[in-house]
């Protein structure tokens, strides 16, 4: 185990001054236990009040109560803990449910009520389907067989391409599709390549995503690189859009061997180490709120980072 007192020393005196803002971890809180199990990947719901939690293999999804750490499973689903999503409202999850036949990979999309657990089939076992994304009006958007598929709140599915008019993006065939205006353009703004975790900006105007073996970047939505932020994987947009939170993390080609969090602003001018301790801490998460950052040890326990930022 780890020296906790000496870690939060660090911790607290830890201050970085950027663009006249000063930053400072006040606290560490670890929110789950050995003893409960070990969880990773963890999201926050959009009011804050909880975190959906899945396992290192995504299997089943669990709801943790941060008012007192009460955790309840939702599902057993293989692959249900890849990329699922709150509905706007945080009433919903929806995420997709994996099975495999004679090797072949099927997935279902699902919707599951947080408060009853009760169930809406949305697309049956089928091939080639994609994680859900929520829009910016609350539709869910999904691709099934590389067609982009809109479900409102209420009705069928459209299978459609003319009607997404807010930016999405997506990763297809390792390279980033933008989907905007009723139409869609593949962008590669580091070049050739293998490309992972993309997103927008909060205000969708600028594109975050990692080039492996090269690096991350930001560009506009043109794919003009504005800033690059270096070695920073599973990279993440603060709430207002002035920060990345990233892993900075090593592997043996197996097994993660070091990793410790760091911030970024957008400019990849200055970076603030957020942990530093004997353990290996994985994809950060921020809070609604900007104030917390949530993250998973390789153990599998989450952690609770509280953030002081001002002028």
């Amino acid at each position: 185990m780890r020296n906790l007192s000496s870690l939060l020393v660090w911790l607290v005196v830890a201050v970085m001054t950027v663009y006249g803002q000063h930053i400072r971890v006040t606290s560490e809180k670890q929110l789950t236990t050995q003893e409960q199990g070990s969880f990773y990947f963890p999201v926050f719901c959009p009011d804050g009040s909880s975190l959906l939690l899945t396992t290192g293999n995504y299997r089943g999804l669990w709801l943790l109560k941060m008012n007192d750490n009460k955790l309840q499973q939702l599902n057993d689903y293989m692959g249900a803990g890849y990329e699922p999503v709150f509905s706007s409202d945080g009433k919903m999850v929806y995420f997709r449910q994996d099975r495999f036949d004679q090797g072949r990979k099927f997935s279902a999309l699902i919707g599951q009520s947080v408060a009853t657990k009760e169930e809406i089939r949305i697309e049956p076992f089928t091939r080639g389907l994609s994680a859900p994304q929520i829009s910016k009006n609350g539709a869910i958007i999904y691709r099934k067989n590389d067609i982009l598929t809109i479900r409102q709140a209420q009705g069928k599915p459209q299978e459609v391409t003319i009607q997404v008019q807010d930016p999405v993006v997506y990763i297809q065939d390792t390279k980033i599709v933008l989907a905007e205006n009723g139409g869609q353009q593949v962008l590669a703004p580091a070049g050739e390549g293998h490309y992972v975790w993309p997103s927008l900006s909060p205000d969708r105007t600028k594109l975050l995503f990692t080039k492996t073996g090269t690096g991350t970047f930001i560009s506009d939505l043109a794919g003009n690189i504005i800033s690059e932020l270096g070695y920073a994987n599973a990279p993440k947009w603060s709430p207002d859009g002035k920060w990345v939170v990233y892993m900075v993390d090593r592997d043996d080609g197996y097994t993660f061997t070091a990793s410790n969090l760091f911030i970024s602003s957008i400019d990849g001018k200055n970076r603030f180490q957020l942990t530093s301790a004997d353990r290996i801490d994985l994809y950060p998460e921020w809070s609604p709120d900007g104030n917390e950052i949530v993250f998973a040890t390789n153990e599998g326990q989450i952690y609770l980072l509280n953030l002081q930022i001002t002028p």
